[in-house]
C-alpha cells in the first residue's frame, strides 16, 4: 500500500493549494475506459487575461493575470461528456490543466477530468510550483512548463 493514495472516505472534500477534490466511496475509476494519459495529448490549456469574465486582478511580482474560480456544474458535466464520462462524476475531478494559481482560466480548453487520486497528486505538485512563483523563483512560463510535464515530477503508484 506504500505510495498509494487512499480516498475511500465518503464525501471527503480536499482543498489544497486551490484544488478542490471530492472523493466518493470505493473509487474504481468507473469510467474505466477513460485513458487520461491519452486525453492529456489533446489539452492545450488556456490562460486568464484582462478580457476574461472571471479576471480579478494581477498577482505576484510578475503581474500574472488571475481568474477567480468559476466553473459551473453544467460546465463540469459538459467537459466530462466531451471526454466520454457520462456517469460517476464523483470519481473524477474536473481539473484546471493550467492551474488558476499560476494564471490558468476557467475556459473549457483548460479543463479536463482526472481520477481523484491522480488529480490529488497533480494538485500537490501545483502547490509547490505556486509557492515558487509567489517567491519569484519561477516565471509563469517556467511554471506552466512544469505543470505540463507534471507526470515526471510525481509518483502515481
Amino acid at each position: 500500500m506504500k505510495g498509494r493514495l487512499n480516498v475511500r472516505k465518503i464525501g471527503l472534500t480536499f482543498l489544497t493549494a486551490g484544488c478542490l477534490l471530492q472523493a466518493s466511496a470505493g473509487w474504481a475509476m468507473s469510467g474505466a475506459d477513460f485513458d487520461w494519459l491519452s486525453a492529456e495529448a489533446s489539452m492545450t490549456g488556456d490562460l486568464c487575461d484582462t478580457a476574461d469574465r472571471d479576471f480579478d486582478g494581477f498577482r505576484y511580482q510578475e503581474k500574472i493575470p488571475h481568474c477567480k474560480r468559476n466553473v459551473s456544474i453544467e460546465t463540469k458535466r459538459q467537459v466530462a461528456h466531451e471526454f466520454g464520462i457520462f456517469d460517476n462524476y464523483h470519481d473524477f475531478e474536473i481539473d484546471h490543466y493550467i492551474p488558476l494559481s499560476i494564471g490558468g482560466s476557467n475556459e473549457p480548453a483548460n479543463l479536463w477530468p482526472l481520477p481523484v487520486p491522480v488529480a490529488r497528486a497533480k494538485c500537490e505538485l501545483e502547490g509547490r510550483i505556486h509557492t515558487q512563483v509567489v517567491k519569484g523563483e519561477l516565471s509563469q512560463a517556467e511554471a506552466i512548463e512544469r505543470v505540463k510535464s507534471w507526470k515526471s515530477f510525481i509518483k502515481l503508484k
